[in-house]
């Protein structure tokens, strides 16, 4: 099975689309998309439009592609132990959950953007905040990626998972400020923890070298973007590659494609 995540960065680029279906994947994880009807037909698109830092809709959504013949199901965000890191969630339309069917197995998938802001905290209690903040960090810097963590702390159990997305996040930035205040790589490590661990490492151990997004100001290269897997899939994955480099410099995107095959 083919799995990619993305962020298109697209209302409607054709050369975008085109490139995605060259890729032939069985499941996407899409980010900044409006999935155009020709690429619909081939799957079930499971889609929910972002939502700005201001509360007014962007016109584009975060999705889960899944081809016709896997049946999936999208799920709600719901939380017994921590609603309120539930509804963080469900607010902002930017991460999208699906339950793919595939033999006997279900797999919880999770698309994700992660807004390259701070999530503004109305009526959450510091103690609340604590619980999900990131340790290098103090206050209201609290981002969309924590909220997503606590949930999987939660709720994921068992379950096997895939979680991928443009996390705005990068261990570079970290290592630019001496190694310190960013919690870039606290973020990250809070992945490992949780059994979910980054299927670009297992070709690539090394994981400052494998770029994903090209900063326009300074044309530095950073991964943002991560496609994470639970032991079962990661053990089972026969490889993960980013994309056509020329996806860059043809500036279809600032980022590049992960796209990882999975024995399943």
């Amino acid at each position: 099975m083919r799995i990619l995540t993305w962020n298109v960065r697209t209302s409607g680029s054709r050369v975008a689309w085109n490139a995605f279906l060259d890729l032939e994947a069985d499941v996407a994880l899409l980010q900044e998309a409006v999935v155009p009807a020709d690429v619909a037909a081939h799957y079930v698109v499971h889609h929910r439009q972002a939502i700005k830092q201001s509360g007014k809709l962007q016109p584009w959504g975060t999705s889960v592609l899944v081809k016709r013949n896997l049946p999936s199901m999208t799920v709600a965000f719901t939380s017994a132990k921590r609603p309120w890191v539930a509804a963080e969630l469900s607010k902002w339309g930017a991460i999208v959950p699906v339950t793919i069917e595939i033999g006997d197995r279900k797999v919880l998938v999770i698309s994700a953007y992660i807004p390259a802001w701070r999530v503004p905290l109305g009526e959450l209690t510091e103690p609340q905040k604590g619980e999900v903040r990131l340790r290098a960090l103090k206050g209201n810097s609290i981002w969309l990626a924590d909220f997503l963590w606590a949930y999987l702390v939660d709720e994921l159990g068992a379950q096997e998972a895939i979680v991928g997305g443009d996390y705005n996040s990068s261990v570079l930035f970290d290592r630019a400020h001496g190694g310190s205040g960013g919690g870039n790589e606290e973020m990250q490590d809070r992945m490992t923890a949780l059994g979910l661990g980054d299927l670009l490492r297992v070709t690539s151990p090394d994981r400052f070298s494998t770029p994903t997004f090209l900063a326009p100001r300074n044309a530095k290269p950073y991964q943002l973007d991560y496609l994470y897997a639970t032991s079962a899939l990661r053990a089972s994955t026969k490889s993960c590659v980013t994309g056509p480099r020329d996806l860059l410099l043809q500036k279809v995107s600032d980022h590049l494609p992960i796209v990882a095959e999975v024995d399943v």
